[in-house]
């Protein structure tokens, strides 16, 4: 397998379950179950954990953008701008 994933056993799940970390998938395999099945599939469904992944690494390299927060900073938020003002906490 080309995809790094690490094996977690738990009495608690039901049925088996890939989950894509940040940088790794992490294959759930119940109580019982089968991890060579398991193994199987995430070799089935490894082009689209390579990808999902890969949108993680994108992602992270994102820069967050938020606004500079002084009074009078214009943002948009879901198309509709807002200014901000400050105020003084009382107390």
């Amino acid at each position: 397998l080309r995809v790094p994933y690490d094996i977690v056993r738990s009495r608690r799940a039901r049925r088996g379950r890939l989950i894509i970390q940040d940088d790794h998938v992490r294959v759930v395999i119940p109580r019982g179950g089968n991890e060579r099945l398991m193994l199987k599939f995430l070799a089935e469904k490894e082009d689209w954990a390579l990808g999902a992944l890969a949108e993680n690494r994108r992602r992270a390299r994102l820069p967050a953008v938020w606004p500079q927060i002084r009074d009078g900073a214009r943002f948009q938020i879901w198309g509709k701008w807002y200014e901000l003002q400050l105020v003084e906490a009382k107390g």
